[in-house]
């Protein structure tokens, strides 16, 4: 169960994380797509 647990935290971490990259990049991509659209 202990085990279990654990991996889970190492989950959701992971996922938190690519979700954190995600954002970050929809961030630019925006910018870079606002950028292009006043030139």
């Amino acid at each position: 169960m202990r085990n279990n647990d654990n991996g889970l935290k190492i989950l959701f971490q992971s996922l938190y994380i690519l979700f954190q990259l995600l954002h970050f990049y929809m961030k630019i991509v925006h910018s870079w797509f606002s950028v292009i659209g006043k030139g």
